[in-house]
């Protein structure tokens, strides 16, 4: 990790080669970016991880909060926002620099973004499986898309302030008769 220590300039840049984790002061005013060799991370006030080893293939950014803008270091002067990807909390973007490919994708183990309070009241008797994919929404800050009009009949009584995302979605799935899938940055 390379950094000016006292962040002259417009913006605090810092430079990594391995895999940190970064918490960060909101300061529209100076933007904090991680630069490696292939991506640029541009915060918006957040936390987040970055793991790229010049060894490794991948570059892989990880949101816990806030949200990050992350788009590849050639694209740096691009004053355009089409090729600037923005993360979210437990959403990750990998970038295979073998193949010069990106992917979004939600993070191998998302984490609770409400307080734990509020997650302990969800609970549900007899609710249909829209209220409960939208509490998972609120709850994880992911997209859950499904079919409203086939499970429009199905009810469910449960809770998600225990277990993980995949694991009540498990569970759901099995009351309802269903499956799912995690696509880029959505669960189906």
């Amino acid at each position: 990790l390379r950094f000016s220590a006292s962040f002259a300039g417009r913006e605090r840049r810092v430079y990594l080669n391995g895999k940190a984790f970064f918490e960060v002061v909101r300061n529209e005013d100076r933007p904090f970016k991680v630069i490696t060799r292939d991506v640029i991370t541009r915060v918006l006030g957040t936390s987040f991880t970055v793991s790229a080893f010049r060894w490794e293939n991948d570059v892989t950014v990880s949101v816990v909060t806030g949200k990050v803008m992350v788009y590849k270091k050639e694209e740096e002067q691009d004053s355009t926002e089409t090729s600037k990807i923005i993360l979210m909390p437990n959403q990750q973007f990998v970038y295979d620099k073998e193949q010069q490919r990106i992917v979004t994708t939600i993070v191998k183990d998302p984490q609770v973004i409400l307080p734990p309070e509020e997650v302990r009241r969800m609970r549900f008797e007899d609710t249909s499986p829209k209220i409960v994919f939208e509490a998972i929404e609120k709850a994880y800050g992911v997209s859950v898309v499904f079919d409203e009009e086939r499970f429009s009949t199905c009810r469910i009584t449960t809770n998600i302030s225990e277990g993980n995302i995949f694991n009540r979605l498990h569970i759901i799935c099995e009351v309802i008769n269903a499956t799912y899938r995690v696509e880029e940055t959505r669960i189906i």
